[in-house]
């Protein structure tokens, strides 16, 4: 009995250790790369000229607290980027790069509370691209000031609530291209534009408690014979 107990204890002892390394503290740009970590920013980051934060392991969490991560609006730059499954990212607020959040290929992720606002040419405020899957996000800002603040492509049965997309010029602010069973929910698109466009191959996607709204053009805009709700 005792030397089971001395095991147990053991293994409490080797789970606490391991919760106590798996947070870090950051204050710079930087690639995320250990896996099953949280990254928790401190302060405000700036970069000129490249992406700021990479994320390519499975399981890891970026908080911003509620700081800033600013670009200098350099062509092909991401504020945050990840390619891994089951990433959070959370609480930041991302301006001045072509993308402010961009997930490639990445399942599983859960992106909260987040300002994502481009002023960069063709800039994006959110992009998900490549079979990006079953990804949450919810309290989402996004702008675009030339281009789209939320754009999909190829990325199916994503769950999108309280999103807010805009973008003042006449491209589309929110655009869905090849994506199937997406579902928005108690959010708006506001465009001078289109303010939704279904793209080829777009279909079974939801709509619910949805404000579209174009200053100038067709509020919804669907390209082929998809089905939409």
């Amino acid at each position: 009995m005792k030397r089971k107990i001395l095991f147990l204890f053991g293994v409490f002892s080797l789970i606490f250790l391991l919760n106590l390394t798996s947070a870090l503290d950051i204050s710079a740009c930087q690639n995320l790369s250990v896996a099953g970590t949280t990254y928790n920013l401190t302060q405000n980051v700036n970069i000129t000229g490249a992406t700021c934060f990479n994320i390519n392991v499975s399981n890891v969490t970026l908080d911003c607290g509620g700081f800033s991560v600013t670009g200098s609006n350099a062509s092909s730059t991401y504020g945050i980027t990840t390619n891994a499954f089951n990433t959070t990212i959370r609480n930041c607020n991302v301006s001045n790069f072509t993308t402010a959040i961009y997930i490639n290929g990445a399942d599983n992720g859960t992106i909260s509370n987040i300002s994502a606002y481009s002023t960069a040419s063709s800039g994006y405020g959110v992009y998900l691209n490549s079979q990006s899957n079953y990804n949450t996000f919810s309290d989402i800002y996004a702008y675009s000031g030339q281009a789209n603040p939320f754009f999909s492509s190829d990325s199916d049965r994503n769950n999108v609530t309280n999103l807010t997309a805009i973008t003042p010029s006449s491209s589309v602010a929110l655009y869905l291209s090849r994506g199937d069973y997406n579902n928005f929910i108690n959010s708006s698109a506001t465009s001078a534009g289109y303010a939704v466009y279904f793209g080829t191959d777009a279909s079974y996607n939801n709509f619910t408690n949805f404000i579209a709204n174009s200053t100038a053009s067709t509020a919804v805009y669907l390209s082929w014979g998809g089905s939409t709700s």
